[in-house]
């Protein structure tokens, strides 16, 4: 599971305060929250539980100073113990091991007999050397000994995500490790250093170069289609070749026959009027190069996909070529976020090296749904797989006309069209 890229709608998300040491998720809705009075521990119940009645508990605890993260598990099951005698712990692996310690505890029967429990339970220690517990329980009649607390598939599943999610806030990209109003932007901006400059002006020229070559494919397609060109030829292929504005051209390469492979041209002017140009055989030689660039990329075994569908971008990188090989679909609700890979490819378009990924997995928005939530709210998502936002995410906020917030380590970054602002973590100090 990856909890990083979890889309949280952000009244749902629970988030640490400034500098709090730990952080952590809960993503269910109307969970009911007490809040103990060193402002860390704190217990989730389900609507209609509470302290006085429940059967299934969330919890954030501060244990305090520990030599590691073992021991404090250790010293949580001696005092777990003195009221049930009969419990059973079983170590888990943490996938964090270095760091955390993991263990399923099992209480068939309390010391009274009026309950038993089972729980997900999990320790670290946080850089201030103060161990903290996170932990998801089910409570219900005794059991039998070796016997659990009915579980299903669904309620391990949540247990694991939100004890799990509990992280020293080594990163804005841990859980609940971003403050919440800044995630809003309520703190308003962050100066920019050279390097945010930097990094924010290349995505922006990327995601609107993406944007541009995608609209002119998107509008050639129809055409294509609508007119019914390229009659019985086997599809191959295309790439778009933009010019000023909305001008330029996209070419449909089709499937060799009789040693040829011929293609098709659809030419964008200033206006957006598109036009078509006779089936031809060998494409100009300028272009070839970029088209066995494309070729490279989709057959790269590297690529990381969402699905069956896919989308392809080619753009000018120095001698060499940057190839996008984009996860897509036909609903046009759905916005990809994850499942985008980025190749370099040499002049010559025969050989792929580096080959980066948007994200660590599949992640997609609803676009009507994230419009519909306006400036205020909407979803956030962490970025791990670079500190600064992806091209793709701007080509996304153009494409669909949706404001996106990314939790970066560089910073949190709302990106809407081709600008993006840097939110500040903390409010301005007052003088």
């Amino acid at each position: 599971m990856s909890l990083a890229l979890l889309p949280l709608l952000l009244q749902a998300a629970t988030a640490a305060q400034p500098l709090a040491p730990v952080g952590w998720s809960m993503t269910q809705p109307d969970m009911e929250e007490v809040v103990a009075t060193d402002g860390i521990s704190r217990e989730f119940y389900p609507q209609g539980q509470s302290a006085q009645g429940w059967t299934d508990r969330y919890a954030i605890r501060r244990l305090g100073p520990a030599p590691s993260h073992a021991q404090a598990m250790d010293q949580q099951e001696a005092a777990k113990r003195a009221d049930c005698a009969a419990l059973s712990s079983t170590p888990l692996q943490a996938p964090d091991a270095e760091v955390a310690t993991l263990r399923m505890w099992n209480c068939p029967t309390n010391r009274s007999g009026d309950f038993g429990t089972t729980a997900l339970v999990r320790t670290i220690l946080a850089p201030d050397g103060i161990a903290y517990l996170s932990i998801a329980e089910r409570r219900g009649k005794p059991v039998a000994p070796g016997k659990i607390q009915p579980l299903s598939k669904n309620d391990m599943t949540l247990y694991g995500e939100f004890v799990l999610s509990l992280g020293a806030c080594t990163s804005l990209t841990v859980p609940g490790c971003a403050p919440l109003p800044a995630i809003m932007g309520e703190y308003g901006d962050a100066p920019l250093s050279a390097e945010d400059r930097d990094a924010a002006a290349l995505a922006s020229q990327r995601g609107l170069a993406l944007y541009r070559q995608d609209q002119l494919a998107w509008h050639a397609t129809d055409y294509l289609l609508q007119h019914k060109l390229g009659g019985k030829l086997t599809p191959a292929g295309f790439f778009s070749v933009p010019a000023e504005g909305r001008a330029g051209s996209t070419y449909f390469l089709f499937a060799p026959e009789g040693g040829k492979q011929r293609h098709l041209r659809i030419d964008s002017d200033a206006a957006g009027e598109l036009s078509a140009q006779p089936v031809a055989d060998e494409l100009p030689g300028g272009l070839r190069a970029r088209w066995q660039a494309l070729q490279t990329a989709k057959s790269d075994p590297r690529l990381q996909m969402c699905g069956p569908k896919s989308n392809t971008i080619v753009l000018q990188d120095g001698d060499g070529w940057l190839v996008y090989v984009m996860s897509a679909t036909m609903d046009e609700r759905q916005v990809f976020l994850g499942g985008h890979n980025r190749i370099r490819v040499d002049a010559s378009g025969l050989k792929a090296g580096e080959v980066d990924h948007s994200a660590k997995g599949c992640i997609s928005v609803d676009a009507p749904q994230l419009r519909s939530l306006g400036v205020k709210n909407g979803f956030f998502f962490t970025h791990l797989v670079s500190p600064y936002p992806w091209e793709t995410d701007v080509m996304q906020s153009l494409t669909w006309g949706v404001p996106l917030t990314r939790v970066a380590s560089s910073g949190i970054w709302r990106i809407e069209g081709d600008a993006l602002r840097k939110y500040s973590t903390a409010p301005a100090a007052t003088p």
